[in-house]
Protein backbone atom coordinates (compact mmCIF):
# COMPACT_ATOMS: atom_id res chain seq x y z
CA UNK A 1 0.00 0.00 0.00
CA UNK A 2 1.38 3.21 -1.41
CA UNK A 3 2.09 5.56 1.75
CA UNK A 4 2.61 9.42 0.98
CA UNK A 5 5.00 9.56 4.13
CA UNK A 6 7.45 7.03 2.56
CA UNK A 7 6.76 8.52 -1.17
CA UNK A 8 9.47 11.00 0.40
CA UNK A 9 12.27 8.83 1.60
CA UNK A 10 15.77 7.79 -0.75
CA UNK A 11 17.20 5.10 1.73
CA UNK A 12 20.72 4.20 0.47
CA UNK A 13 22.36 1.32 1.69
CA UNK A 14 26.38 -0.02 1.65
CA UNK A 15 26.52 -3.43 0.07
CA UNK A 16 29.31 -5.38 1.76
CA UNK A 17 28.99 -5.43 5.61
CA UNK A 18 26.38 -3.57 5.76
CA UNK A 19 23.22 -5.13 3.70
CA UNK A 20 25.35 -8.39 3.52
CA UNK A 21 28.04 -10.59 4.70
CA UNK A 22 30.43 -10.02 2.02
CA UNK A 23 30.08 -13.78 -0.16
CA UNK A 24 26.33 -14.60 1.25
CA UNK A 25 23.37 -13.35 -0.15
CA UNK A 26 21.52 -11.24 2.09
CA UNK A 27 19.10 -12.40 4.80
CA UNK A 28 15.71 -12.90 3.63
CA UNK A 29 13.73 -10.67 6.48
CA UNK A 30 15.81 -8.05 4.97
CA UNK A 31 14.42 -8.44 1.35
CA UNK A 32 11.13 -8.86 3.09
CA UNK A 33 11.93 -5.38 4.27
CA UNK A 34 13.04 -3.81 1.12
CA UNK A 35 10.29 -5.13 -1.04
CA UNK A 36 7.38 -3.23 1.61
CA UNK A 37 9.72 -0.57 1.69
CA UNK A 38 9.34 0.15 -2.01
CA UNK A 39 5.57 -1.34 -2.36
CA UNK A 40 4.96 2.08 -0.12
CA UNK A 41 6.71 3.99 -2.02
CA UNK A 42 10.23 4.70 -1.11
CA UNK A 43 13.30 4.28 -3.64
CA UNK A 44 15.70 1.88 -1.89
CA UNK A 45 19.45 2.82 -3.58
CA UNK A 46 22.48 0.60 -3.26
CA UNK A 47 25.27 3.04 -2.46
CA UNK A 48 28.55 0.44 -2.94
CA UNK A 49 32.32 1.29 -4.57
CA UNK A 50 31.57 -1.74 -6.18
CA UNK A 51 31.56 -1.23 -10.06
CA UNK A 52 28.71 -2.82 -12.10
CA UNK A 53 29.79 -6.05 -12.93
CA UNK A 54 29.79 -6.75 -8.69
CA UNK A 55 26.21 -5.41 -8.12
CA UNK A 56 24.13 -7.10 -10.94
CA UNK A 57 23.97 -10.39 -9.51
CA UNK A 58 22.65 -8.48 -6.37
CA UNK A 59 20.06 -7.14 -8.93
CA UNK A 60 18.42 -10.86 -8.96
CA UNK A 61 17.84 -10.87 -5.33
CA UNK A 62 17.01 -7.09 -4.10
CA UNK A 63 13.35 -6.15 -4.88
CA UNK A 64 13.49 -3.76 -7.92
CA UNK A 65 15.60 -0.85 -7.27
CA UNK A 66 15.42 1.60 -9.50
CA UNK A 67 18.73 3.60 -8.98
CA UNK A 68 22.47 2.63 -7.86
CA UNK A 69 25.43 4.77 -6.67
CA UNK A 70 28.56 2.64 -7.94
CA UNK A 71 32.30 2.90 -7.59
CA UNK A 72 32.38 5.09 -4.72
CA UNK A 73 30.21 7.65 -6.30
CA UNK A 74 32.09 8.04 -9.63
CA UNK A 75 28.71 6.61 -11.45
CA UNK A 76 24.96 6.25 -10.97
CA UNK A 77 23.20 4.00 -13.02
CA UNK A 78 19.61 3.48 -14.09
CA UNK A 79 19.24 -0.52 -13.54
CA UNK A 80 15.70 -0.09 -15.58
CA UNK A 81 16.91 1.21 -18.49
CA UNK A 82 20.59 -0.47 -18.31
CA UNK A 83 22.39 2.53 -18.52
CA UNK A 84 24.83 5.02 -16.97
CA UNK A 85 23.06 8.36 -15.96
CA UNK A 86 26.12 10.21 -14.34
CA UNK A 87 29.65 9.50 -14.69
CA UNK A 88 32.99 10.71 -13.02
CA UNK A 89 36.05 9.65 -15.11
CA UNK A 90 39.04 10.30 -13.03
CA UNK A 91 42.02 12.65 -14.70
CA UNK A 92 43.93 11.29 -17.62
CA UNK A 93 47.32 11.70 -15.05
CA UNK A 94 45.84 8.83 -13.46
CA UNK A 95 47.61 6.13 -16.02
CA UNK A 96 51.29 7.57 -15.26
CA UNK A 97 50.56 7.52 -11.62
CA UNK A 98 49.42 4.14 -11.78
CA UNK A 99 52.72 3.50 -13.55
CA UNK A 100 54.78 4.59 -11.00
CA UNK A 101 53.06 3.53 -8.35
CA UNK A 102 53.67 -0.34 -9.48
CA UNK A 103 57.04 0.24 -9.92
CA UNK A 104 57.59 1.59 -6.46
CA UNK A 105 55.42 -0.34 -4.49
CA UNK A 106 55.10 -3.78 -6.38
CA UNK A 107 52.80 -4.99 -3.28
CA UNK A 108 49.74 -2.97 -3.64
CA UNK A 109 47.16 -4.79 -5.86
CA UNK A 110 45.43 -2.24 -8.46
CA UNK A 111 42.17 -3.14 -9.95
CA UNK A 112 40.44 -0.49 -12.24
CA UNK A 113 36.67 0.28 -12.73
CA UNK A 114 35.48 1.86 -15.67
CA UNK A 115 31.30 3.04 -16.01
CA UNK A 116 30.49 -0.93 -16.96
CA UNK A 117 33.41 -2.86 -16.21
CA UNK A 118 36.10 -4.04 -14.39
CA UNK A 119 40.06 -5.36 -15.20
CA UNK A 120 42.87 -5.92 -13.16
CA UNK A 121 45.96 -4.60 -13.76
CA UNK A 122 48.18 -6.50 -10.27
CA UNK A 123 47.09 -8.93 -8.24
CA UNK A 124 47.93 -9.65 -4.50
CA UNK A 125 46.99 -12.58 -1.87
CA UNK A 126 44.74 -9.93 -0.18
CA UNK A 127 42.93 -9.25 -3.18
CA UNK A 128 42.75 -13.04 -4.25
CA UNK A 129 41.14 -13.90 -0.98
CA UNK A 130 39.16 -11.33 0.31
CA UNK A 131 37.95 -9.14 -2.38
CA UNK A 132 34.56 -9.66 -3.51
CA UNK A 133 34.59 -12.56 -6.46
CA UNK A 134 33.71 -10.08 -9.21
CA UNK A 135 36.92 -8.33 -8.34
CA UNK A 136 38.92 -11.39 -8.03
CA UNK A 137 37.56 -13.13 -11.50
CA UNK A 138 37.71 -10.12 -13.60
CA UNK A 139 39.54 -9.91 -17.04
CA UNK A 140 43.38 -9.01 -16.41
CA UNK A 141 44.54 -5.82 -18.19
CA UNK A 142 47.58 -3.32 -18.91
CA UNK A 143 46.62 -0.16 -18.30
CA UNK A 144 47.18 0.92 -21.42
CA UNK A 145 44.30 -1.09 -22.98
CA UNK A 146 41.46 0.90 -20.78
CA UNK A 147 40.23 3.76 -21.65
CA UNK A 148 37.48 6.33 -19.30
CA UNK A 149 38.61 5.07 -15.35
CA UNK A 150 36.16 5.87 -12.48
CA UNK A 151 37.83 4.04 -9.80
CA UNK A 152 40.70 2.61 -9.16
CA UNK A 153 40.51 -0.26 -6.30
CA UNK A 154 44.06 -0.86 -3.95
CA UNK A 155 44.57 -3.63 -1.72
CA UNK A 156 48.03 -3.42 0.45
CA UNK A 157 48.78 -5.51 3.90
CA UNK A 158 50.32 -2.03 5.31
CA UNK A 159 47.44 0.45 4.81
CA UNK A 160 50.15 3.28 5.95
CA UNK A 161 52.55 2.73 3.27
CA UNK A 162 49.61 2.70 0.50
CA UNK A 163 48.60 6.04 1.97
CA UNK A 164 51.94 7.61 2.24
CA UNK A 165 52.13 6.30 -1.49
CA UNK A 166 49.08 7.58 -2.55
CA UNK A 167 49.97 10.88 -1.02
CA UNK A 168 53.26 11.28 -3.03
CA UNK A 169 51.55 10.35 -6.67
CA UNK A 170 48.46 11.77 -7.04
CA UNK A 171 47.47 15.28 -5.97
CA UNK A 172 44.85 15.72 -4.08
CA UNK A 173 43.36 18.71 -6.23
CA UNK A 174 42.59 15.82 -8.53
CA UNK A 175 42.12 12.88 -6.71
CA UNK A 176 40.27 11.26 -3.41
CA UNK A 177 41.33 8.33 -1.64
CA UNK A 178 38.91 6.77 0.34
CA UNK A 179 38.98 3.83 3.11
CA UNK A 180 36.19 1.18 2.28
CA UNK A 181 38.08 -1.31 4.73
CA UNK A 182 41.23 -2.16 6.81
CA UNK A 183 43.40 -3.16 3.70
CA UNK A 184 41.20 -1.85 1.15
CA UNK A 185 41.43 1.74 -0.58
CA UNK A 186 39.12 3.39 -3.73
CA UNK A 187 40.20 5.97 -5.48
CA UNK A 188 38.11 8.61 -7.33
CA UNK A 189 38.07 12.02 -8.87
CA UNK A 190 38.33 14.90 -6.27
CA UNK A 191 35.10 15.59 -4.88
CA UNK A 192 33.31 12.34 -5.86
CA UNK A 193 32.15 10.02 -2.75
CA UNK A 194 29.39 8.55 -1.97
CA UNK A 195 27.50 11.64 -0.37
CA UNK A 196 28.22 13.60 -3.90
CA UNK A 197 26.52 10.71 -5.72
CA UNK A 198 23.72 11.02 -3.31
CA UNK A 199 23.06 14.80 -3.60
CA UNK A 200 23.64 14.19 -7.67
CA UNK A 201 20.65 11.19 -7.87
CA UNK A 202 18.61 12.81 -5.14
CA UNK A 203 18.02 15.93 -7.03
CA UNK A 204 17.20 13.47 -10.19
CA UNK A 205 14.66 12.73 -7.36
CA UNK A 206 13.23 16.16 -6.36
CA UNK A 207 15.21 16.11 -3.24
CA UNK A 208 13.45 13.17 -0.62
CA UNK A 209 14.57 12.67 3.19
CA UNK A 210 17.47 10.52 2.61
CA UNK A 211 18.72 7.85 5.71
CA UNK A 212 21.74 5.78 5.06
CA UNK A 213 23.17 2.44 6.37
CA UNK A 214 27.19 1.80 5.66
CA UNK A 215 29.95 -0.11 8.03
CA UNK A 216 33.16 1.57 6.63
CA UNK A 217 34.85 5.40 7.39
CA UNK A 218 34.40 5.82 2.79
CA UNK A 219 30.62 5.79 3.91
CA UNK A 220 30.03 8.04 6.92
CA UNK A 221 30.50 10.90 4.29
CA UNK A 222 26.82 10.21 3.90
CA UNK A 223 26.09 11.51 7.37
CA UNK A 224 26.27 14.89 5.72
CA UNK A 225 23.59 14.05 3.33
CA UNK A 226 20.79 11.72 6.12
CA UNK A 227 18.90 12.36 8.28
CA UNK A 228 19.58 9.08 10.06
CA UNK A 229 22.70 6.61 9.37
CA UNK A 230 22.07 3.88 10.39
CA UNK A 231 25.65 1.04 11.33
CA UNK A 232 26.29 -2.63 11.68
CA UNK A 233 27.60 -3.82 15.23
CA UNK A 234 30.31 -4.94 13.08
CA UNK A 235 31.32 -1.79 11.41
CA UNK A 236 34.32 -0.33 12.27
CA UNK A 237 34.67 1.67 15.36
CA UNK A 238 35.10 5.09 13.76
CA UNK A 239 31.78 4.22 11.74
CA UNK A 240 29.74 3.29 14.76
CA UNK A 241 30.85 6.15 17.24
CA UNK A 242 29.32 8.40 13.80
CA UNK A 243 26.55 6.62 13.73
CA UNK A 244 22.83 7.46 14.64
CA UNK A 245 21.85 4.26 15.32
CA UNK A 246 23.54 0.91 15.47
CA UNK A 247 21.59 -1.94 14.02
CA UNK A 248 22.96 -6.20 14.25
CA UNK A 249 25.12 -7.60 11.99
CA UNK A 250 24.10 -7.85 8.17
CA UNK A 251 24.24 -11.31 8.69
CA UNK A 252 21.66 -10.99 11.50
CA UNK A 253 19.75 -9.03 9.06
CA UNK A 254 20.54 -6.35 10.73
CA UNK A 255 19.42 -4.00 7.46
CA UNK A 256 15.86 -5.25 8.49
CA UNK A 257 15.85 -3.83 11.93
CA UNK A 258 17.26 -0.16 10.63
CA UNK A 259 13.95 -0.50 8.71
CA UNK A 260 11.38 -0.89 11.42
CA UNK A 261 13.52 1.90 13.21
CA UNK A 262 12.73 4.12 10.20
CA UNK A 263 9.17 3.66 10.39
CA UNK A 264 9.28 4.55 14.46
CA UNK A 265 11.40 7.18 13.92
CA UNK A 266 8.87 8.73 10.82
CA UNK A 267 6.40 8.03 13.48
CA UNK A 268 8.23 10.12 16.25
CA UNK A 269 8.77 7.63 18.26
CA UNK A 270 12.29 6.32 18.48
CA UNK A 271 15.30 8.16 20.31
CA UNK A 272 18.75 8.05 18.68
CA UNK A 273 21.63 5.36 19.01
CA UNK A 274 18.98 2.68 19.83
CA UNK A 275 20.42 -0.99 19.46
CA UNK A 276 17.69 -3.67 19.01
CA UNK A 277 18.47 -6.96 18.09
CA UNK A 278 14.87 -8.34 17.41
CA UNK A 279 13.82 -10.84 15.51
CA UNK A 280 15.42 -10.99 12.62
CA UNK A 281 16.04 -14.43 11.21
Amino acid sequence: MNDPMMNQILFVSDIDGTLLKTGQMPRQSVLRAIARFREAGGEFCLCTGRALPAVRKLLTWIPGGTYGILCGGAVIYDFEKDVPIVIHDLDETVFPALEELMIQEPDISVTVSTAQEIFRIRDNLRLLTRGVSEDRTAPAARLEEVEAIVKVLFTCDEPERLEAAVARLFPAERFALNRASTHFYELTAAGVNKASGIRELNGRLGNRRVFAAGDAPSDTVMISEAELFFAPETAMPSVRAAADRIIPAPEAGGLAQAFRQLEDYLKGGLAAKIFDRGNLQ
